[in-house]
Parts: structure tokens; sequence; C-alpha cells
């Protein structure tokens, strides 16, 4: 959803038939050939910077370009990342997954010129990855975008939102499996918490 017809709000849910570090591992690994390609497709000469490790830590910066149609001028969006574990009471684990614009960071800060006329958006958004079963997790997104325009046509705002929540469904056609086996999978979890007297959570 919308409002103020600059700022895009979007959230959604699904569950993918893959291990929680491995959904994990793939959204944060960002920094790889296949995705460079699809940046170049879709924007052009627009930059892609990401440095790792920030001030000794495992968190991200990233800067990366979109191009809006004309004649709107091309966001720049500057962000820092990060991930938590938490460790469940029925032995399972949570990932967060967060990010915010870069001015949020208190640490050193990277930079990259941007040639051309641009303005800088802002996005920020958490991600929560949990594990179902060893193969099983729920992936949940929350995301809020700025692009600190006064007004926006509601096509493009609506365009740039689904663009960006598409992410749900790639995740569970890349890690799709037989369906009989997910749910014996979800079952053997149930049946071994009914019998240890383990909570479960809304997942499960």
């Amino acid at each position: 959803f919308q409002k103020d017809n600059k700022i895009v709000y979007g959230l959604s849910y699904c569950i993918i038939d893959a291990p929680a570090t491995t959904l994990l591992a793939d959204l944060y690994n960002i920094d790889t050939y296949s995705a460079a390609r699809q940046h170049k497709k879709k924007n052009g000469n627009l930059p892609r910077m990401l440095a790792k490790q920030i001030d000794g830590t495992r968190s991200q910066q990233y800067i990366a370009g979109k191009k809006f149609p004309p004649p709107y001028d091309p966001r720049v969006f500057k962000g820092w990342q990060c991930w938590k574990k938490v460790k469940k009471e029925n032995g399972y684990a949570q990932y967060l997954y967060g990010f915010v614009s870069l001015s949020e960071y208190e640490g050193s800060k990277q930079s990259i010129k941007v040639e051309g006329k641009h303005t800088i958006g802002e996005t920020k958004g958490l991600f929560v990855i949990e594990e179902i079963a060893p193969n099983v997790s729920s992936f949940f997104r929350v995301q809020y975008v700025d692009v600190k325009a006064a007004t926006l046509p509601t096509q493009i705002l609506t365009l740039f939102a689904k663009e960006n929540l598409k992410l749900a469904n790639k995740m569970q056609e890349k890690y799709r499996r037989n369906a009989s086996e997910v749910d014996t999978e979800i079952r053997e979890v149930l049946v071994k918490s009914m019998k240890e007297g383990v909570d479960l959570n809304e997942s499960q």
C-alpha cells in the first residue's frame, strides 16, 4: 500500500521448502555475478556497490541505483544491513535480517561517486526467517520505500512495490520440492513436539 503518493509500504509471508540458514545465505549474499548482471540489465550504468564486514562486524553497506521511467530521475539507495540469530523455546532458530538507511549507521560509511542527475531514496525493512522443520522455513518480509518525490503516478509506485515483493515468489519457486515430502517433514516435527511437550509456534 502507499502513502502520500511517494512512500510505498509492503509486506509478504510465505512458506519455503528450504532450511532457514540456506534462505538467509541466499538473501544476504547479494555480491554475486548473477545479481550484478540483473542490475546492469534493469538499471544500465547506475551504480551498484557492496562493502562487507563493516567495522569488523558481519554487517554490510550497499549503494544501488534504480532506473525510473522518464521524466523522473533515477533513485540511488544507500543502506546498512545486518542479521541476528534468535533461539526459540522450541529449539528452532529464527533469523532477523534488517536494513536501514546508511545515514542511520553510526560507524564508518562507504561512498561512491554517482554521475548524472539523481535523487537519493530511502528504504528500511525487516526479514524474519523461521525454522518450521529442518528443511522447511517461513519467510516474513516488511519493507518501506520513500522515493523522495513530491508526487509520482500510482502505476509507477505500484510497479516499484510489486518488483520488490516478487522476491518471496522467486524463492518459493527456486526451492520448491515434492509437496508430500514437505508435509511429512512438518508432520514429523509436530509429532516430536507433541511427545516432548514443546510449545509450537504459529507456523507449526
